[in-house]
């Protein structure tokens, strides 16, 4: 991955969303029984993602258990579910453990609980209510000047963030990076996107994810960090010449 690439992108806020990324290996919690939420942050996110380019629907939930170094924690003889779905536990190419399922419906308006369950059987809880209104039209040129801004439009929105998510891929290199959209224009449905976030992917077919993000409320008793959101996410690609 094209690092240089993806930090000129963002702020230091998701500088440490990247850490956490990048530090995703195994950590010593999961060789032991986990009572003591405090030392765990969950980062669970309930996803809906309409893909223009594969013409596909994926509704996903994910949740990664972090320890105080970023590593990622199995609980011994716990789990997470969302409602009475549980999350399969996965491993990474790192050999961190993460938690996840397709098997769930993430509609808008709707109230998602979800509980840990640590080793000695405690739950804990946290929820999250959809957007009242989900995305459902992504509009971008199929092709575009990497020298001119880059008008989009979305319908509808209802978030308490909104970001475009960038990815390309070729033999040679990959690249990824973040372009958060103003609140000013959260409703507006439409964004100019500055030729500067651009001049980085001149040459490439890039996937532009626009996401729609809605914060839940999640038990204290973990660390600081834990975080529950759902997401609504349509992706359309663009050629930048």
């Amino acid at each position: 991955m094209n690092m240089k690439k993806y930090l000129k992108k963002i702020s230091p806020l998701l500088i440490l969303v990247i850490t956490l990324f990048l530090s995703t290996c195994d950590s010593p919690l999961s060789d032991e029984e986990l009572d003591d939420p405090s030392l765990i942050a969950p980062d669970i996110t309930l996803e809906k993602n309409i893909n223009y380019e594969t013409r596909s629907v994926i509704h996903i939930a994910t949740a990664h258990l972090y320890d105080k170094n970023f590593n990622l924690v199995r609980i011994e003889d716990g789990g997470v579910r969302v409602g009475d779905t549980n999350l399969d536990l996965k491993q990474n190419i790192l050999g961190g453990y993460y938690y996840e399922t397709t098997d769930i419906a993430v509609n808008n308006d709707v109230t998602y609980h979800v509980v840990i369950t640590m080793s000695n059987g405690d739950t804990y809880d946290a929820y999250v209510t959809t957007q009242s209104a989900e995305l459902y039209e992504f509009v971008l040129p199929e092709e575009h000047d990497h020298g001119l801004d880059m008008d989009i439009q979305w319908a509808a929105a209802s978030s308490d963030s909104m970001q475009i998510v960038w990815d390309y891929n070729t033999d040679e290199e990959s690249g990824t990076g973040i372009i958060e959209i103003p609140s000013q224009f959260w409703q507006s449905g439409e964004y100019t996107i500055p030729a500067s976030e651009l001049s980085d992917l001149a040459g490439y077919d890039v996937n532009f994810t626009i996401q729609s993000i809605k914060l839940g409320q999640i038990s204290e008793s973990f660390r600081t960090g834990r975080i529950i959101r759902s997401v609504f996410s349509i992706t359309q690609q663009s050629s930048i010449q």
